[in-house]
């Protein structure tokens, strides 16, 4: 957790999007797949339940972007730079267990 941790504040310095992306797959536990699929219309402000990612552009993520900001993020927290992001699912589901939450959350279909 300790490395998450760190993952979490260098992608924090880096960019709010980059933020987003290790909270939403560490935190929330979305997949890559999930994560890009994001639309505005995703945003409830009222029940305060997600948040958006977004190119500079305003297209839509793409595989490399997503890889490339996981890997600035890595890169900045001093670990091993692998742009799995996939790693942080597994992040999600070792948190959620380690307070007591079912595994069966972490094995939803997708």
């Amino acid at each position: 957790m300790h490395e998450y941790k760190r993952l979490v504040e260098a992608a924090a310095n880096i960019d709010p999007r980059i933020h987003l992306l290790v909270l939403l797959g560490g935190s929330a536990g979305l997949r890559r797949g999930e994560i890009m699929s994001l639309k505005w219309t995703d945003l409830d402000i009222k029940r305060r339940s997600i948040h958006v990612l977004y190119t500079d552009d305003g297209d839509a993520l793409t595989n490399k972007i997503v890889r490339v900001w996981f890997e600035r993020a890595q890169g900045a927290a001093g670990l091993e730079v692998t742009g799995a992001i996939h790693r942080l699912r597994h992040t999600f589901c070792s948190m959620l267990a380690s307070e007591g939450g079912s595994s069966r959350v972490g094995q939803r279909s997708g």
